[in-house]
């Protein structure tokens, strides 16, 4: 732990013109204040084991007293190589991404390639670090190597903003903004499980 790094960031926010919401009279008005927090620790330790946590409140969202005024959680440990055949192990929010991104995803990268034999293949599986409340998995997840294969086991309990779809061709619709501002907003949280 001598060895450790640590970063911390904060950041605080108001915007002095308020949104409309905030002075609504319907039951569309802002349960929050206009103040937007954010705190992200990433520390680094030798031999490649790093954990971040990041937190957030948009402005708007009414900050919980037991969730310590904030709203979104993103928290993880990751290890590279902690033996011969694990590259990689993931514990708690994670991206992942197969198959270029088609398959499955929660990754921001796009392809530069078109043509997918000529794609890196790097490692598809990282540590969320990110203030994005919706584009990551909550669980765990390993890659290993047995020359000549790679295999990756991950498993996900989270929750995802979202309702219920009046359309044939869908059931659910997740909604990605992370916005929990009034009770329109508050009847979206955490209804989709993946």
């Amino acid at each position: 732990i001598a060895n450790a790094r640590v970063q911390a960031t904060g950041r605080a926010a108001v915007t002095l013109q308020r949104a409309k919401g905030y002075y609504d009279t319907t039951g569309n008005r802002f349960k929050g204040s206009p103040f937007q927090e954010a705190i992200a620790t990433n520390i680094a330790v030798a031999r490649g084991t790093a954990a971040h946590f990041h937190a957030k409140k948009d402005a708007g969202e009414a900050g919980r007293l037991s969730k310590g005024f904030f709203d979104s959680f993103v928290a993880s440990i990751q290890m590279d190589r902690p033996t011969k055949n694990i590259s990689k192990i993931v514990v708690g929010d994670y991206r992942i991404s197969f198959g270029q991104g088609l398959m499955l995803s929660s990754s921001y990268d796009i392809s530069s390639v078109a043509d997918p034999t000529l794609q890196n293949r790097k490692s598809r599986l990282t540590a969320s670090r990110s203030m994005n409340e919706s584009n990551f998995y909550r669980g765990a997840a390993l890659e290993a190597v047995a020359h000549p294969y790679s295999f990756t086991i991950a498993y996900s309990a989270k929750s995802a903003d979202g309702h219920l779809s009046n359309s044939d061709s869908c059931k659910a619709v997740k909604v990605t903004t992370g916005l929990h501002r009034n009770e329109k907003e508050l009847q979206d949280l955490s209804l989709i499980h993946i």
